[in-house]
C-alpha cells in the first residue's frame, strides 16, 4: 500500500485515475464460457450487405488523425512504468467509453520495476571547437550532477583483452564507447516505403522461418553477450568513468536522418528497470555525426572536451503495471462466452512518441472497435480489445494476460524459450481468435497464419473479400515474435499482419524519429477496416477459428 500511494503521488492526476480503474477491475468478471456444443445456424461470417456496410464505415470519416494527435502529441512517450503510460491508459479508457465499449477496465499484471522519465538531455563539444550534439539519455540512465564538463575518450571495449588494455585510463573520462559508425551509403539503401509483392512477401516469410529455425542455437551467444555487458558495466563503474556516450545508429541503417536508436541497443545492461541493475553513471546516446567526429579527433591525437547535462527521474520503488481491456459483448446465448480479441501494445520507448510502434496498432484497434459499434451489427461472440503494456521489455503484459486467462506457459527464465506444454485454464477454449497490428501503419498486404494449415486454408477463403483493401497474401508460417506469440505459445489462434514497412523497420522503429509524421493515415484507415471485418467474420461464424499446435517461442526481439 505504501508503494502504491507513492506511485499515485508521483504520477499525479493520471495516477489517481489509473488506481481507480484498477479498483473497478476488481468488480468485473469474465463472461461465462459456453458449455456443450452450439446448434449450427449455417453462418460463416458476415453476409455481402453487412460486409459492404462495414467497409463503407471504415473507409469513411476516419478518426485516426485525431486519435494520433491525442496519443502522440498530447501524451507523448509511454515507457512502461512512466507517468506518460499512466496518462495513456486513462486516455485510452476514455476513448473506449466514448465509442460505447463495455466493461472498460485495467487489469493489474504485477510489479514491473522502476519507472523512469527523461526531463532533458543535451551535450556539446567545447574544444577543440564548439559543436552541438543530437543526443538523448539512454533509457533508465541516472541523472548527472547538473551541468558537467569532462575530457573525452574513445574506446571499443568488445572483449576481456580490451578491458585489460584500458584499465587505469578512464577515471573521470566521458567515454565514447563503441566502433565508428559506418559511412552512409544512401545509394545502397532501400526505398523508405517499399511495398510488398509476392516475391518480397515470400522472402520476408523465409526470414521469419530462418529466425525461428535458429533461435535455440543463438541463445548461448546471446547469454554470453549479456554476461559480458554486465562485466563491462561493472568495469566502467570500478574505473570511475564520468559518463558513457553511445552512437545513435551503429549500423547506419537510418542514414541521413540523425536518428537515435533508444531501445535495448542503448542499454549497457539488460533489464535496467530492475532494482540495482542500472549503471551508476549517466549514459547518453548521440547522433552518428557527432559521435564519429569526436572519435576521429581523438584517434588523430586531438584532445576533446565536452559539456553535458542529463536530467532524469527514477522512481524510488518498483511500480505496478496494467493492461487495458474493453468489450463489445456477444449476443448469442451459446457463443457470447467466447471471444475475438483485437490487441496492440500501448507502451513505447522513451525517445519519441511511439507512432509506428505501436501507436498505429492502438489507433487501429480503437478505430476497428468504433467501426464495429457504428455498424450496429450484434456480434454473436464477444469482441474484446486488449491494449498491453510492458511489450518493449519482453512482451510482459501479454504473457501475463495469457497466463492469467488462458494457459500457463512454462518458460526458461534466462532465455524466455518455452520449456514444455502449456497448462490450459478453463477459458482456453473460449478464445476464438486474437489479432495484432504491430508492424507500423502501412497497409496490410498479408496475414501470417501462424504455421497452422487449417487457419491458412480458411484465411485463403476469406482473402478475396479483403482484396479491395490491399490484402493479397496468406503466409503459411508464424509472424515475427511480438504479442501474438504469447497466444500461439499457449496453443491459441492469433494473427500478425504483413504490412508495407512505411518507415517501420526502414527508419522509425525504436528511434527518436518515431513520431506523428511517420504515420500513413490511409494505411491506418485500411488497417482498422480489415480488422473490423475479420473480427466480425470470426465472431459471427458458427464454428470457432482453427486452433494451432503450440509453437516453442523465441525470446522477444
Amino acid at each position: 500500500m505504501q508503494t502504491r500511494a507513492r506511485n499515485r503521488n508521483r504520477h499525479g492526476h493520471a495516477g489517481w485515475q489509473v488506481a481507480a480503474l484498477l479498483g473497478l477491475a476488481l468488480l468485473a468478471r469474465p463472461a461465462p464460457v459456453s458449455a456443450g456444443s452450439c446448434p449450427a445456424r449455417g453462418i460463416e461470417g458476415l453476409d455481402a450487405a453487412q460486409r459492404e456496410h462495414v467497409q463503407a464505415l471504415g473507409l469513411g470519416a476516419s478518426r485516426a488523425p485525431a486519435l494520433a494527435h491525442g496519443l502522440l502529441d498530447r501524451i507523448g512517450p509511454r515507457l512502461t512504468g512512466s507517468p506518460g503510460l499512466d496518462a495513456a491508459l486513462v486516455w485510452a479508457s476514455d476513448q473506449a467509453r466514448a465509442i460505447g465499449l463495455a466493461r472498460v477496465r485495467l487489469e493489474d499484471w504485477g510489479v514491473f520495476g522502476h519507472g523512469w522519465t527523461q526531463q532533458r538531455a543535451w551535450m556539446r563539444m567545447q574544444a577543440p571547437v564548439p559543436m552541438m550534439f543530437v543526443a538523448q539519455a539512454a533509457p533508465w540512465s541516472v541523472a548527472s550532477a547538473g551541468v558537467v564538463q569532462g575530457d573525452a575518450a574513445w574506446a571499443e571495449l568488445d572483449d576481456a583483452a580490451a578491458l585489460d588494455a584500458w584499465r587505469g585510463r578512464l577515471r573521470g573520462k566521458v567515454l565514447f564507447l563503441g566502433a565508428l559508425p559506418p559511412q552512409d551509403a544512401l545509394a545502397a539503401q532501400p526505398s523508405p516505403s517499399p511495398r510488398f509483392d509476392a516475391a518480397s512477401a515470400g522472402r520476408e516469410l523465409d526470414s521469419v522461418r530462418r529466425y525461428f529455425a535458429g533461435r535455440a542455437a543463438r541463445i548461448p551467444a546471446r547469454l554470453d553477450r549479456g554476461a559480458f555487458r554486465d562485466r563491462l558495466a561493472r568495469f566502467l563503474m570500478d574505473e570511475g568513468v564520468q559518463a558513457v556516450v553511445l552512437a545513435g545508429d551503429p549500423s547506419a541503417a537510418g542514414s541521413g536522418t540523425a536518428r537515435l536508436l533508444l531501445d535495448d541497443s542503448a542499454l549497457l545492461v539488460a533489464r535496467p528497470w530492475q532494482t540495482g541493475r542500472a549503471p551508476a553513471f549517466p549514459v547518453l546516446v548521440a547522433g552518428n555525426e557527432g559521435f564519429g567526429r569526436v572519435a576521429r579527433l581523438l584517434r588523430s591525437g586531438v584532445q576533446v572536451q565536452v559539456e553535458y547535462e542529463v536530467a532524469t527521474t527514477t522512481t524510488p520503488a518498483p511500480v505496478r503495471a496494467a493492461n487495458l481491456i474493453a468489450e463489445i459483448p456477444g449476443t448469442d446465448p451459446c457463443l457470447r462466452g467466447e471471444a475475438v480479441e483485437i490487441v496492440a501494445h500501448l507502451d513505447s520507448w522513451a525517445g519519441a512518441t511511439g507512432a509506428v510502434d505501436d501507436g498505429a496498432g492502438v489507433i487501429g484497434a480503437l478505430e476497428a472497435m468504433r467501426i464495429i459499434r457504428a455498424s450496429a451489427i450484434a456480434p454473436r461472440r464477444t469482441i474484446r480489445m486488449v491494449l498491453f503494456t510492458g511489450e518493449e521489455q519482453g512482451v510482459l503484459g501479454s504473457r501475463a494476460y495469457v497466463d492469467a486467462h488462458y494457459a500457463q506457459v512454462p518458460r526458461d527464465p534466462a532465455s524466455g524459450l518455452v520449456t514444455g506444454a502449456p497448462v490450459p485454464r478453463a477459458a482456453h477454449a473460449a478464445l476464438s481468435l486474437a489479432m495484432l497490428v504491430d508492424m507500423g501503419s502501412g497497409p496490410i498486404r498479408g496475414i501470417y497464419a501462424g504455421a497452422d494449415p487449417a487457419m491458412a486454408a480458411l484465411l485463403r477463403q476469406w482473402q478475396p473479400r479483403l482484396a479491395s483493401l490491399g490484402v493479397e497474401f496468406v503466409l503459411d508460417g508464424p509472424g515475427w515474435p511480438a504479442d501474438q506469440s504469447s497466444y500461439t505459445d499457449a496453443g491459441l489462434p492469433a494473427l500478425l499482419f504483413l504490412q508495407d514497412p512505411t518507415d517501420y523497420m526502414t527508419r522509425a522503429r525504436h528511434t527518436s524519429v518515431d513520431a506523428y509524421e511517420r504515420l500513413d493515415f490511409d494505411g491506418l484507415t485500411r488497417i482498422a477496416t480489415v480488422q473490423a471485418l475479420l473480427a466480425l467474420d470470426a465472431a459471427q461464424r458458427d464454428a470457432p477459428m482453427p486452433r494451432p499446435q503450440p509453437l516453442f517461442s523465441s525470446p522477444h526481439r
